[in-house]
């Protein structure tokens, strides 16, 4: 029986440009290896990684693939999760350096697989594509804190169309669903009864990542995925602009007190601060958000669904005007995101350009032999 996959983003494109949650991947505490790939484009980091995560789905063993948000079809990394494992690309812009060299960490350098002196002789060429690529990226991001701060005018909006009582009552809701999870009753039940023992009381940890990214194919969203195989979810339907985190945080904040480790997605628009999703594996539950961007079809979804709907007062008569301030702002939102992926098209295509001068220059057999190194490593811990 193969091993489960997930797929999710530890690193995006935002408007603050490229936002990093790696170093939530794998927790230096936990970590058994975690493998660091520094190399150019194109000298085969992704396909390395993508063979490493197969074997072990082979041998029934889950894996978390890790995508690229600038390139939809690569990988930035993979974590084993049995043998708490992973290997990233330590590459600009996601640098990722060793904290605990040898003992946890290492390094693996690409370089030594490479011609230097062929690629050299494309010195000029591949420093005028990279510094094309940089500039390009700063359009994107341009465009992307174009588009945020309509966002926000749109959060404004909303905020005004929905009553404090409305949004009480929603809050409401969410906690009734927590409030009929077993797993989580008897653990706040334990917590209280430690506290009062005066017994150590364990918080639970947070891990963040990215369900979707802003990617040169488009808005792409993985949080079916992500919640494949979980036995209860609860839905929040919302409309674009809605701060969910005023409804995720509670959700989070409860886990975590109750002693559960989580993980929380966030929105690439908000990355610090717009919490859109919420997973604890143990206690087999998510409360996640569906919106035009993300929607979540329960056709696609193996477990126990609950929804609940979020909606304004926007089609009131009294709110004609919002209504239309709202539309107008959300399609400019959209456009503004939508030139950014334009752009990041333009930027990939630069991006494999630059690839070509790599490519061929490679020594792909002695990558072959490194994969199987990076394997045994891994399968002897």
């Amino acid at each position: 029986m193969e091993g489960k996959i997930r797929n999710l983003y530890p690193g995006g494109n935002t408007p603050d440009g490229f936002y990093s949650y790696y170093n939530y991947i794998l927790p230096q505490r936990k970590a058994e290896k975690i493998f660091c790939l520094k190399g150019g484009p194109g000298t085969g980091k992704s396909t390395l990684m993508r063979k490493v995560g197969q074997h072990f789905i082979d041998k029934g063993e889950d894996v978390d693939f890790l995508w690229c948000s600038s390139d939809p079809g690569s990988l930035d990394g993979i974590l084993v999760k049995k043998r708490n494992a992973a290997i990233l690309d330590g590459t600009s812009p996601h640098i990722v350096d060793p904290k605990n060299p040898g003992a946890v960490d290492e390094i693996i350098n690409l370089g030594e697989f490479w011609n230097e002196e062929l690629i050299r002789k494309n010195r000029s060429r591949v420093i005028s594509c990279n510094e094309k690529t940089a500039k390009l990226f700063g359009y994107v991001y341009g465009y992307l804190k174009c588009a945020q701060q309509q966002y926000e005018f749109l959060s404004h909006v909303l905020d005004e169309s929905i009553s404090y009582e409305k949004m009480r009552e929603y809050k409401s809701q969410v906690c009734l669903k927590l409030d009929g999870i077993s797993v989580l009753r008897r653990s706040e039940s334990k917590i209280k009864r430690d506290s009062v023992l005066g017994k150590d009381i364990y918080t639970g940890e947070k891990r963040k990542f990215f369900a979707g990214a802003i990617t040169p194919g488009g808005i792409k969203n993985n949080i079916i995925s992500i919640i494949d195989n979980i036995e209860r979810i609860i839905i929040i339907d919302v409309p674009i602009g809605f701060r969910s985190e005023k409804l995720l945080s509670q959700v989070s904040e409860r886990f975590t007190d109750a002693g559960f480790d989580i993980e929380e997605y966030y929105c690439p628009m908000f990355p610090e601060d717009k919490l859109e999703h919420v997973v604890c594996p143990d206690a087999d539950t998510a409360v996640v958000c569906s919106n035009e961007y993300h929607v979540i079809d329960t056709e696609n979804v193996s477990g126990k669904v609950i929804r609940i709907k979020v909606e304004d007062d926007l089609d009131s008569a009294e709110s004609e005007l919002l209504k239309k301030i709202y539309e107008d702002i959300k399609e400019s939102s959209r456009d503004c995101i939508l030139k950014a992926i334009e752009i990041l098209k333009e930027a990939k295509a630069n991006h494999d350009i630059l690839e070509d001068y790599y490519v061929p220059n490679m020594d792909f057999d002695a990558m072959d032999d490194l994969r199987e190194y990076i394997i045994e490593k891994i399968e002897e811990k």
